[in-house]
């Protein structure tokens, strides 16, 4: 915890950060980084973990796209500029036929196309809300796990912030190792030679 600079912020700064804000930040003892003995071992914090913690994040799915372009439909032939010359019109009827024939395939295909999409979408938005459910869950039991194991170690800094030190930064951790020896010699002498003084008043009583 003494290592990690993301502590050292402001709390509503801290509390305006995403687990993935933290993740990029490279905090290592808050974030999923909290249940990561490896990045921060405080203990207790296991009992918080989840398994939502270790699980990848659920996949979106993916998106229909655009609607089936309609189909460019072939001229309608001309009519001969004269009604009665039998041979052009017969062309003409024989060339207006399969004009129809090539509409009627080309509108057919277009509308089998377009039922296909429509299913495709449907799908999709099932898929997408069956997506959000699930996003949604995940989410919160991260975020729910992460919130309590944050939540003991805040409390903890809140009371007793003096008792951690970097041990990377060897100067200040040979300083607090120093000193709290000292403390500790300072108080096994007070209680020594009060234990002495009550020992000799003991015998002149």
């Amino acid at each position: 915890m003494a290592a990690d600079t993301c502590w050292k912020l402001p709390e509503d700064q801290q509390n305006a950060m995403s687990i993935d804000d933290k993740l990029h930040a490279g905090c290592r003892c808050m974030g999923v980084k909290v249940f990561d003995k490896n990045s921060c071992n405080f203990p207790g914090l296991g009992s918080y973990n989840d398994p939502a913690i270790d699980q990848p994040k659920p996949q979106e799915p993916a998106k229909v796209g655009d609607p089936p372009a309609k189909p460019t439909l072939p001229a309608t032939p001309q009519q001969p500029a004269n009604p009665n010359d039998v041979v052009a019109m017969n062309a003409y009827l024989q060339a207006l036929k399969a004009q129809q024939a090539t509409v009627q395939q080309l509108q057919s295909d277009y509308q089998a196309k377009i039922d296909a999409y429509q299913k495709l979408v449907d799908q999709y938005q099932k898929d997408a809300l069956a997506y959000q459910e699930k996003l949604g869950k995940w989410e919160i039991a991260r975020n729910g796990a992460v919130g309590l194991a944050e939540g003991i170690i805040r409390r903890f800094l809140e009371h007793f912030d003096w008792a951690i030190v970097d041990k990377q930064d060897t100067a200040l951790y040979t300083e607090t190792i120093i000193k709290t020896w000292l403390a500790q010699g300072i108080i096994i002498l007070v209680f020594f030679v009060l234990t002495l003084v009550s020992m000799k008043m003991k015998d002149r009583a």
